[in-house]
């Protein structure tokens, strides 16, 4: 893996990187959700699950075609293949369930399944 002379990973877009490592983080740790975007401890302006859908869906590729963030954001295809599947669970989860409040999200019976491909992720990266 490249990294530059700060002993980071080389991409285009090293804040989205950063941005997209906490999403993965709050993703991957169900206590941290509940803090952040249920009793909005530690961030009180935070909205919630919605920034992730928000970065994820809207402000990248990494749902539609993460293929096209290596590079950018991501650093190779096993990210890549990696993020599409925890945008898929998400899909899946939004398309059965529809919009709803982040606690909703949490408490569905599919989360899990999200907490535990995020959580996977963060490890295959080196992050704990």
């Amino acid at each position: 893996m490249e990294h530059n002379e700060n002993n980071s990973p080389c991409v285009s877009l090293p804040r989205k990187r950063v941005e997209m490592i906490e999403i993965m983080k709050e993703l991957s740790d169900v206590d941290r959700q509940r803090r952040l975007w249920i009793s909005h401890k530690d961030r009180p302006l935070s909205s919630g699950f919605d920034e992730v859908v928000h970065f994820l869906f809207d402000d990248t590729d990494l749902a539609e075609n993460s293929n096209l963030e290596i590079g950018r954001i991501l650093l190779n295809a096993a990210e890549a293949v990696m993020i599409k599947e925890i945008c898929d669970l998400i899909t899946e989860m939004i398309d059965r369930i529809g919009d709803q409040i982040s606690m909703v999200y949490i408490n569905d019976e599919k989360w899990n399944d999200i907490v535990i491909a995020s959580r996977k992720f963060l490890k295959e990266m080196n992050i704990e």
